[in-house]
């Protein structure tokens, strides 16, 4: 359902606190993450093979990205995986990518969400949790992230800030 919307919407705003969206991942921490999961090695790979095609049909789409300095620091599958997915983040000039600092107040902080906007209806808003998801269709329920959004990007990093928040993580990681 998710890949569904995604493929529909014509805009997407993620707010990611712990863990780099899945639409940005690399294979590597793709997989580092997966295995977080419990997820058996041989279902892990089909898995990643979905991944990168849903990366590919959605890489034309409008995207903002907002990320926690959490998810910038966590060594998710190790030093290289994580410098490898710093140096992926940085590479990108087809999303917009903005850091939140971690001592920033606002709504996200209870946890990581997708919003996505549509045409002709109302948008829709996937909250992640641990081994599942939700997706809030109701404008009661969607406008608090609509909200959400607005907070975080109050204090987000500039574009040119985050990049360079981005290289100086990735520069402590390599050593």
């Amino acid at each position: 359902t998710l890949a569904d919307y995604e493929f529909e919407a014509i805009d997407a705003v993620s707010w990611a606190p712990c863990l780099i969206p899945g639409r940005l991942q690399t294979m590597d921490y793709a997989a580092a993450v997966m295995e977080l999961y419990g997820i058996s090695q041989d279902v892990i790979g089909a898995r990643i093979a979905a991944r990168r095609e849903r990366q590919r049909a959605l890489a034309d789409k409008p995207y903002t990205v907002f990320i926690g300095m959490a998810a910038l620091r966590a060594k998710v599958g190790g030093p290289r995986v994580m410098a490898a997915q710093l140096d992926a983040l940085l590479g990108r000039n087809d999303v917009k990518i903005l850091v939140v600092p971690d001592t920033a107040a606002h709504l996200g902080q209870l946890g990581a969400f997708l919003l996505l906007r549509f045409l002709d209806a109302t948008f829709v808003v996937h909250v992640e949790l641990l081994g599942s998801g939700v997706v809030h269709d109701t404008q009661e329920l969607t406008s608090l992230y609509d909200l959400a959004v607005t907070q975080i990007a109050s204090v987000a990093l500039g574009e040119t800030q985050s990049a360079h928040a981005i290289e100086s993580i990735r520069k402590e990681l390599k050593g």
